[in-house]
């Protein structure tokens, strides 16, 4: 899990699924779900979402 900066916004990896959720700090529910292959980690800065890969040994960079 991660926040972003702002708090506003918490990221969770969802390795069975193979999704990333964006869940409202304010609200409680889910704003977006990204697509991603084996999600384990994230992490999140002001502009991107770093998530971590390790079926396939990769990081998948998510612009935000």
């Amino acid at each position: 899990m991660a926040v972003s900066p702002d708090g506003s916004v918490l990221y969770v990896a969802n390795y069975t699924s193979n999704t990333v959720s964006a869940i409202s700090t304010a609200t409680n529910t889910i704003i977006k779900t990204i697509n991603v292959d084996g999600p384990v980690g994230v992490a999140v800065n002001s502009t991107r979402l770093y998530v971590s890969n390790p079926q396939n040994d990769t990081v998948t960079v998510i612009p935000l």
